[in-house]
């Protein structure tokens, strides 16, 4: 939780575009949404994950 914080503080005082959370050392790409995750988050996470199929063999 204390991670989290700490992201979702940085995205805001910083003014970034933060996309994630992305799970690394699977199979497949994986993305998760949470719940609350505003329009926004929802397309640039889509727009990742077209990206990741694409490059899957």
């Amino acid at each position: 939780e204390a991670g989290n914080i700490a992201y979702k503080l940085l995205q805001r005082l910083g003014g970034a575009e933060a996309i994630g959370p992305m799970l690394v050392g699977m199979d497949k790409p994986v993305h998760v949404l949470q719940r609350g995750d505003e329009v926004k988050d929802v397309v640039n996470l889509a727009s990742v994950a077209v990206v990741d199929a694409q490059d899957t063999r």
